[in-house]
């Protein structure tokens, strides 16, 4: 036992000796390899991920289901002793905001006079019993590239905003939305 545990040894130190006098090398050869192929290791890494997302939601969902009142309790204690960093968060999207304020032809008159004249939710056409139930909403969503201007923005009921999914998966089944896409998000 010994003797292969030497061998063993000698083989490792080899190793390492090769990996010192070549690491530059590698480390050089790394960094043009990820310049070249760069669209193809974003492919790679998109393929991987959606192949196990699936996976990867369960889990999470498992997890939070099991550990959901400490999950609350941490955020909580971190959001006691990180109050500067939520502040900064907090400045940061609100300059966001501010920042597609000005790229954008919406006004609140306009806004007033949009949900004024709505009648009914184009998605379930529901009757609007009160202000309450409108919804302002972003066919192509912000966070997906969309922007705040009129032909990207209707008004909705509440319940059919709220299911909407964020990423704006559901706008590939609606053909209206679709000619709006093509005019927000081809001249944006």
């Amino acid at each position: 036992m010994p003797k292969l545990y030497e061998k063993n040894a000698k083989k490792r130190e080899r190793a390492k000796e090769l990996y010192l006098k070549n690491r530059e090398e590698k480390i050089l050869y790394s960094k043009e390899y990820r310049k070249k192929n760069l669209e193809l290791i974003r492919i790679k890494k998109k393929l991987k991920y959606l192949e196990g997302r699936e996976v990867i939601l369960e889990k999470a969902k498992k997890y939070y289901e099991k550990n959901a009142l400490s999950i609350s309790e941490k955020g909580k204690e971190y959001r006691k002793t990180h109050r500067e960093v939520i502040l900064i968060r907090n400045r940061n999207r609100k300059s966001l905001l501010r920042t597609l304020a000005k790229n954008t032809d919406v006004t609140n008159n306009y806004v007033k006079g949009l949900i004024d004249s709505s009648i009914k939710c184009p998605l379930c056409s529901m009757d609007y019993k009160n202000k309450g139930d409108k919804h302002i909403d972003h066919i192509l969503p912000i966070n997906v590239g969309g922007m705040h201007r009129k032909n990207n923005i209707r008004i909705i009921c509440k319940k059919c905003n709220l299911k909407r999914p964020k990423d704006g998966k559901d706008i590939k089944q609606d053909n209206s939305v679709q000619k709006a896409i093509k005019i927000n998000g081809a001249s944006n």
